[in-house]
């Protein structure tokens, strides 16, 4: 009986043994599904103060940004040696290797140092109101060229002949200074090429007016068009046309000029 009741016992010690292994095994496995965490603080090389929103990110894993005092907190980490990389403008980025364990919590404080931005080259150019229009112009669906008038005020220089100075434009006057002038482009001519002022036609009535009675001070740019007349100046040019553009002075304006 004694022999019996020994066995017994050993034998419940042995299953007792082996069901407190299986239990302790069993933890340890739920632990590592769980996973850990990973908190730590990201300092300033040069000051050792905390370094706000900064970018703490796990590669496969999540990210978090620092608070404002480089404190951060990374939850429900898969365990194992994860690969942690931290990122900030204005610092240099830094990778690092953490082992994380089951139902731990590991701790990793990184330092970043300051490293210089470089940015790519920012051109910045002024466009006045004038030089925005003659773009435009130029842009349009016409073989047109442009004169910027406001470029040769002062030189002395009469409408004409800043127009002889266009390609493919020719100016012929019928008599001396003051008459009327007869317009050649591409080869056509007279009629043929219409005369606009502000999107007006004038030389409807005959050559009674001559561009040379605008002064070129009053003039914003010149439209020389050659080949397809735009439909909104509804004249009857065949294939050229010119439009000269005034300028607006909306408060008035003073000019004293001499030649």
């Amino acid at each position: 009986m004694k022999v019996t009741g020994t066995v017994k016992t050993m034998t419940l010690g042995l299953w007792l043994t082996c069901t407190c292994l299986v239990m302790v095994g069993s933890f340890r496995g739920v632990s590592a599904q769980m996973g850990g965490t990973l908190r730590g603080r990201v300092i300033d090389v040069a000051s050792g103060r905390g370094v706000d929103n900064a970018l703490v990110s796990i590669v496969d894993g999540g990210s978090v940004l620092t608070d404002t005092t480089g404190f951060y907190l990374l939850q429900s980490v898969a365990a194992g040696r994860r690969t942690v990389r931290v990122m900030r403008i204005g610092f240099r980025e830094q990778v690092q290797e953490v082992l994380v364990k089951g139902g731990d919590s590991a701790i990793l404080d990184v330092a970043l140092s300051v490293t210089p931005v470089e940015l790519r080259e920012v051109t910045v150019s002024d466009e006045t109101q004038t030089q925005k229009d003659i773009r435009e112009v130029r842009q349009r669906p016409f073989s047109v060229s442009v004169i910027n008038a406001t470029r040769l005020a002062g030189r002395g220089l009469t409408l004409d002949e800043a127009l002889q100075r266009a390609t493919g434009m020719q100016v012929r006057r019928s008599g001396g200074l003051g008459s009327a002038s007869i317009f050649h482009v591409r080869g056509l001519e007279g009629n043929r090429v219409q005369i606009y002022v502000d999107g007006n036609a004038v030389n409807v009535s005959g050559s009674a007016f001559s561009l040379d009675n605008i002064p070129m001070a009053l003039v914003e740019r010149v439209e020389i068009y050659k080949g397809v007349v735009p439909a909104r100046f509804g004249g009857d040019g065949l294939g050229a046309a010119v439009n000269v553009v005034i300028r607006e002075f909306p408060g008035g304006y003073d000019d004293a000029s001499y030649t």
